[in-house]
């Protein structure tokens, strides 16, 4: 049995995302017509830098999670992050503060990449929304930050998997889990 929790963004992501993605696309037609009449290699590399790093972030925008029976999946645009329970030794809601952005996109598509927080230190963020964000801490060390609807749920799950005994978890398919 699985239960999927769908990613919503924010009005500030899809503001971001709209506004961003229109001025990416003019930077990169005038940097084309640039380098069609000039020739210039400095532009052709300009617009291929300014087209495929946004592309990179925006594959990995995330639009769903679902817990399974064995782990948490994130779905992404292209791909999937895969976390089994057993990997996980906390997990609880988080709440962005002036996180600093080492390595990634501060709304295009979400909050996506490499930040650093004064209450947990580095983490991956892959969240539409930072009012439904919530942190896995692994056993490893790694931090990620997500955002799903109904995250209190997911929370209130996956914690029952992670302090597992018998005589108190049993799974079913409702997201009270």
């Amino acid at each position: 049995m699985e239960t999927t929790f769908n990613v919503r963004w924010s009005l500030p992501v899809k503001i971001i995302t709209t506004a961003v993605s229109f001025l990416l696309l003019g930077a990169v037609y005038t940097l084309y017509k640039s380098y069609v009449d000039t020739g210039a290699f400095f532009e052709l590399i300009l617009m291929i830098i300014i087209f495929v790093l946004p592309l990179l972030f925006l594959l990995n925008a995330p639009l769903s999670v679902t817990l399974s029976e064995k782990s948490f999946t994130l779905k992404k645009i292209a791909g999937t992050l895969s976390i089994d329970y057993d990997q996980i030794s906390a997990i609880q809601p988080y709440k962005f503060g002036c996180d600093i952005r080492l390595f990634g996109s501060g709304g295009l598509g979400g909050y996506i990449g490499l930040f650093s927080g004064k209450e947990i230190g580095k983490y991956y963020a892959f969240a539409g929304d930072t009012e439904q964000a919530y942190c896995i801490f692994l056993k490893s060390g790694k931090k990620y930050v997500f955002s799903c609807e109904d995250y209190e749920s997911v929370i209130a799950f996956i914690n029952k998997r992670i302090h597992f005994t018998p005589s108190t978890f049993t799974f079913t398919s409702d997201s009270e889990n």
